[in-house]
């Protein structure tokens, strides 16, 4: 019994010491998408995916900059990657 209780403990520590972590490191990379580049409404079709702080994923760059244009929204990116 003992031994369940320690490793419940251990198991829900390292669990919430890593989300910890993720946001931490999310908060200090925050980019602002440079969208001078994509000022036309078509995209390049080029997978680099960003994470949007939002939560969502973006095909690239300009598809972020779009849904901001479009949307009136002021989404930045939070890593260079799938969410």
């Amino acid at each position: 019994m003992k031994f369940m209780v320690v490793f419940v403990f251990l198991a829900l520590s390292v669990i919430c010491f890593t989300d910890v972590e993720a946001r931490v490191d999310a908060s200090h990379d925050i980019q602002e998408p440079n969208c001078l580049p994509y000022q036309s409404r078509a995209c390049p079709i080029v997978f680099l995916p960003v994470c949007g702080t939002d939560g969502e994923t973006y095909g690239n760059e300009c598809e972020l900059c779009a849904r901001n244009r479009i949307e009136g929204t002021h989404i930045k990116i939070v890593k260079k990657r799938i969410c």
